[in-house]
């Protein structure tokens, strides 16, 4: 085992208390900064809130085109329906009367 002379261990010493204060130093540093600074929570920016804004009153709007367009479609298949059936039952109906008539005519 090796002694240390008097000069080298003071000159340890002294490094080692340097090191100390200037850990010392950064940790008051480091406990300053954290008391004058509160953390506040981050707030969306306006600009954001209105580009989700539109990006979710666009998809209302194509949703509500979709819904209406089918509904739309619907009524026209049924009134197409209707519009061809409406002759056929005035055809019908007529023939019949038609038919009555000439029965009660001839008979």
């Amino acid at each position: 085992m090796r002694y240390i002379s008097e000069k080298e261990y003071n000159a340890e010493m002294l490094r080692i208390k340097h090191e100390n204060e200037s850990k010392a130093r950064l940790r008051k540093l480091k406990a300053e900064r954290a008391k004058g600074r509160q953390k506040k929570s981050r707030s969306i920016s306006n600009s954001k809130l209105v580009l989700w804004a539109m990006v979710i009153l666009v998809f209302c709007i194509a949703i509500w085109f979709m819904y209406e367009g089918n509904i739309m479609a619907f009524f026209d298949e049924l009134k197409k329906n209707l519009s061809g059936l409406c002759p056929a039952r005035y055809c019908s109906f007529s023939r019949t009367c038609y038919l009555r008539i000439l029965q009660q005519v001839k008979g």
